[in-house]
């Protein structure tokens, strides 16, 4: 029978292994989907190479070998000293235990505290009894240790660990006397809003994707949104259908979209939910209020690097069928509120919707949590596991004196130290899979240029004047209306972006007639993650750079300078 202890080390492991997004199938997680049977198999099964047979095996094999050397240390004492009868004693110390002591009083041997000691460790032994002990503090171990260096998604020192032990800065202090030591030292910082820009799922057979689209509205805070002090919200604009991909669109905006109004049109829109499924979203009372959390005004409290409020949009499914019970329509399930809850957790509304706020809520918190990615995940938790080993496990120093006699603590270190090794090696799959595919060089998919009408030749005004996109924009962007070649000599500060030029020969001729043009451009804009970015500049910029300003598409386009030349790598 599972105990407690278990179950808790079960459900750390599934959230480390992202059990509550395998339903994702981008990045990572298609790695994850790889490797899920493998894992599972580990955490849940009970074959020869899970999670609990690995630790019984080793517990097994390690009290047997610490029965074996207790067990020489009397046979060799009795062999040396004895007859045959008393040779016959050693075959069944427990019940001769009183009989063998006596010989050693007898005999009085130079090591007789050691064979007294291994004579009560012989006899107290009960191999099955023993590891069902020691089994329950492992699992205990192994989830403080993993817990100490795991948080929210990333790997390394958190706050916890200082109830525990000091951290050890002795390979990087150089004898001063203060030292400053990176929380996240080892780590690639990931920015806001790479990961979970989109989210796509399966639901019921229907593939449904969280979809972010830009808008001029909420463009200004698409960028460094946690420093700005004001909060992302999503409103909510329409559902369309992609080939198989029901896409469900947002837009930034100043106020959320509730979600009661977003998973209604979901289930009228794609699953065709004609009945009422109020009953699923709102509490039982008059007022009719939500369930479910909505991303409210106050979730830009910013706690190490996250916003503090957004982890209170999660509900647990327990706490959610816990208000669907209360609902009259329930009452028929059950003699109790248990009991309905158990007959509702195969309802298939239910999941349906509460899996809806599920992943909007990773949809929400993936672009508003910054991440880390640990670059040796593998070799930061051995070196702490052998911290954690000399100074938590082997903490009592009267254990390790009296090894001989109590030798609990041995099992458990040589246990723990197997245990965590493959969990250990679990992770750094997984982790290395993340850095390789966040360092893969990236290709620059496109480049355009932004140009200044008064250095295009005036003999190709004529031919831009066909653009019905740049003419557009010349009206929305500058509010300046253009009708004919003279308006666009007459402003002519107007800039002309080359990706809306539709005509591919007329593009060409517009790059074409800049002289020199990598010399004339004055600023250079490139849209991409900021490191793959800085890797792109480094080679044909190296030690040139004086500056990097982090700005606005839009508002670059309002600069008033000469050339910009802008590149999309991705």
């Amino acid at each position: 029978m599972a105990t407690n202890s278990f179950e808790k080390l079960k459900f750390h492991l599934k959230e480390m292994f992202h059990y509550n997004e395998n339903d994702l199938d981008f990045g990572v997680f298609k790695l994850l989907k790889l490797k899920q049977k493998e894992i599972d198999r580990f955490i849940e099964s009970d074959e020869e190479d899970s999670l609990r047979k690995t630790i019984e095996k080793t517990l097994s094999e390690i009290t047997n070998d610490q029965m074996a050397s207790q067990q020489f240390i009397v046979e060799n004492f009795v062999n040396e000293k004895g007859g045959p009868d008393e040779q016959d004693l050693i075959k069944d110390v427990p019940s001769n235990y009183q009989r063998i002591v006596q010989f050693v009083n007898y005999k009085n041997p130079e090591n007789k505290k050691e064979i007294l000691e291994a004579l009560e460790t012989l006899k107290n032994s009960n191999s099955s009894r023993i590891e069902s002990e020691l089994e329950d503090k492992i699992y205990n171990y192994i989830l403080n240790f993993f817990e100490n260096y795991y948080n929210n998604g990333d790997f390394g020192y958190n706050s916890k660990i200082v109830s525990d032990y000091k951290i050890q800065y002795d390979s990087d202090y150089d004898g001063s006397d203060k030292l400053f030591h990176w929380k996240n030292k080892g780590n690639i910082y990931i920015k806001t809003a790479e990961g979970f820009n989109n989210v796509k799922f399966n639901i019921d057979n229907k593939v449904i994707e969280y979809r972010f689209e830009s808008s001029s509205e909420g463009e200004e805070f698409t960028h460094n949104n946690n420093k700005s002090g004001q909060v992302k919200h999503y409103e909510f604009q329409r559902i369309e259908k992609i080939d198989d991909v029901y896409r469900v669109i947002f837009n930034l905006s100043k106020k959320s979209t509730p979600k009661d109004n977003i998973y209604k049109a979901i289930l009228n829109e794609v699953f065709n939910y004609e009945e009422d499924c109020d009953v699923y979203l709102y509490k039982n009372d008059k007022k009719k209020s939500l369930i479910f959390n909505n991303l409210e005004g106050n979730y830009n409290k910013i706690q190490n690097g996250q916003l503090k409020g957004i982890s209170k949009l999660y509900i647990k499914k327990d706490k959610y069928l816990s208000e669907l019970v209360k609902h009259d329509k329930f009452k028929t399930l059950g003699s109790n509120n248990e009991k309905r809850k158990e007959a509702l957790k195969d309802d298939q509304l239910m999941n349906l919707v509460y899996k809806l706020d599920e992943n909007l809520n990773k949809f929400y918190v993936g672009n508003d949590s910054d991440y880390f990615i640990h670059q040796d995940l593998k070799g930061f938790l051995t070196k702490e596991k052998e911290k954690y080993i000399k100074n938590i496990i082997f903490s009592d120093l009267d254990h390790i004196f009296h090894a001989n006699q109590d030798n609990t603590t041995v099992i458990i270190g040589k246990a723990f130290n197997n245990v965590v090794d493959q969990i250990i090696d679990f992770l750094d799959a997984i982790e290395s899979f993340q850095k390789n595919l966040f360092k893969m060089k990236k290709k620059i998919l496109s480049t355009n240029f932004l140009i200044s009408l008064d250095k295009v030749p005036n003999e190709i005004y004529g031919e831009i004047l066909k653009e019905e996109s740049i003419i557009k924009e010349f009206k929305q962007e500058y509010n300046t209306p253009i009708k004919n070649i003279s308006d666009l000599e007459s402003n002519n500060q107007l800039v002309l972006d080359t990706k809306l030029i539709e005509n591919e020969n007329l593009r060409r001729k517009v790059i074409s007639s800049i002289n020199k043009i990598d010399e004339n451009t004055n600023a250079l804009l490139i849209n991409s993650e900021n490191f793959q970015g800085l890797n792109v500049l480094k080679d044909k910029f190296y030690q040139q750079i004086k500056c990097i300003y982090i700005v606005i598409h839009s508002l670059l386009k309002r600069c008033p300078l000469s050339i910009h030349r802008m590149i999309l790598i991705g």
